[in-house]
């Protein structure tokens, strides 16, 4: 093997190696004789076939198992020989290959950079503890009791109205339109709702002064998927199958036993509950907020610039994805593309560092996520998906790499607790309006 050196920085280094073609041949030939041994060819008892068959057969086969695994063990070698510390595994690129001649291949190693912890003792979070009035949980309840709306076909046909849910099938055949759209059936549609399948569609509904049975066409405009802002128009055909009128339903012992309560007053117990649960999630991803600002502004060190370019761009691409279906946040609608792509640049920053902090803390302290508390917290996401949970461990069993998706969450999770047990935690009694605001400016993007 021969190394030579391509850039050396402080944290990314990359090498080009040669391997010469006979060490090449000498993989392809061993592998061969492996397949030899098992091999059944028409003609010949099982592992007498002649090796020049064998070859013929299977070269082509396993010519890129031979390549790959040639790579990663001299990979191995040349990280082994440097004393390297890759903080990720190495990216490799294939520049030139013939099995005649040598393979010959660039490696990038992204290093991790030296951080000295910040001692965290002296790091001060806000902890928030909620105060609910009386009149908040009566508001929530009154919210509730007004929510609570079932619908009942007309006795008599008329025209369409807010508030009442439709129940519709539409059908388009026009070039452009999603699969998923192209047609659909039986779809209940509330009149006035913001939750519309296809933009403005109830709103059309209630200009053709629509009734049962009725069937109408409609132009519909949906957001292009090029590389531009504008919407295309597309025609669909829309059956009216039913329309149905809202009753409100009313707080009495027949609804409250349909949901295991005794009383109003449980009920409104169960509201409160829920309102401090929801408030106390509030405040801590507000902590949490606190305490990763601090952590940011607290170390200072340089970042590994390959895996900073590789946090951009997966950003970036959704952001690119979002400009073409016109569905950027109206802050970064407002910016001009260097604004914007620097506004990115800086997230991509953050995250990156972040997660380097996270991950030294980690190291430092042997904090990890054991299989047994991986397991539960699987078993709690398959919880949200009831009458499904085979169906999500057979997901995760299937597809390991998704399995960090929850891991990732709860390894950090149990980083920033460790840091919060040390830290000095100031109780700070707030209202529910004081604890949005706070949460409006702490999360408001830069």
């Amino acid at each position: 093997m021969e190394v030579k050196e391509i850039q050396s920085k402080k944290l990314l280094k990359e090498y080009e190696l040669e391997i010469p073609s006979n060490e090449i041949k000498k993989h392809i030939d061993d592998k061969l004789q492996e397949l030899a041994v098992k091999s059944k060819l028409p003609g010949f008892r099982p592992g007498k076939a002649p090796l020049n068959l064998i070859r013929q057969k299977y070269e082509k086969d396993i010519l890129g198992e031979v390549v790959n695994k040639t790579i990663q063990e001299n990979t191995k070698k040349l990280i082994e020989d440097k004393k390297l510390k890759p903080l990720r595994v190495p990216k490799v690129e294939i520049k030139d290959f013939d099995k005649s001649k040598s393979l010959k291949f660039h490696i990038k190693i992204d290093l991790p950079p030296e951080i000295n912890l910040a001692n965290f003792k002296d790091i001060n979070i806000e902890s928030y503890k909620i105060s609910i009035k009386k009149e908040d949980v009566d508001k929530e309840y009154n919210n509730f009791a007004n929510s609570q709306v079932h619908y009942h076909s007309l006795k008599i046909n008329r025209q369409l109205k807010k508030d009442d849910q439709v129940i519709i099938s539409f059908t388009s055949n026009d070039e452009g339109v999603p699969d998923s759209l192209k047609k659909v059936e039986n779809l209940p549609i509330v009149i006035g709702s913001k939750l519309q399948i296809l933009p403005n569609l109830d709103k059309l509904l209630l200009e053709k002064k629509v009734k049962k049975d009725d069937k109408i066409f409609v132009d519909i405009s949906l957001p292009k998927t090029d590389n531009n802002e504008k919407k295309e128009t597309y025609k669909f055909s829309v059956t009216i199958h039913d329309i149905r009128e809202p009753h409100k339903t009313k707080i009495n012992d027949e609804f409250l036993k349909k949901i295991n309560l005794k009383s109003t007053d449980e009920l409104k117990k169960r509201i409160e509950l829920n309102l401090l649960q929801q408030y106390e999630t509030i405040g801590d991803e507000i902590s949490k907020k606190q305490l990763l600002d601090i952590l940011e502004k607290k170390h200072s060190f340089d970042l590994p610039e390959g895996i900073l370019e590789d946090e951009f761009n997966s950003i970036w691409s959704r952001v690119q994805e979002a400009q073409k279906n016109n569905t950027l946040d109206p802050d970064d609608k407002s910016l001009d593309q260097k604004k914007l792509e620097n506004r990115y640049k800086k997230i991509a920053e953050r995250r990156v560092k972040l997660a380097l902090i996270v991950s030294n803390i980690a190291n430092v302290n042997s904090i990890n996520v054991n299989e047994q508390e991986l397991q539960n917290a699987l078993l709690n996401y398959a919880k949200n998906y009831p009458g499904q949970e085979k169906q999500i461990f057979e997901y995760f069993q299937k597809n390991p790499s998704e399995v960090e998706t929850i891991r990732g969450p709860l390894f950090e999770k149990k980083v920033i607790e460790f840091v919060k047990k040390q830290a000095k935690i100031v109780e700070k009694k707030v209202t529910p309006k004081d604890l949005y605001a706070i949460q409006e400016k702490i999360f408001k993007q830069e």
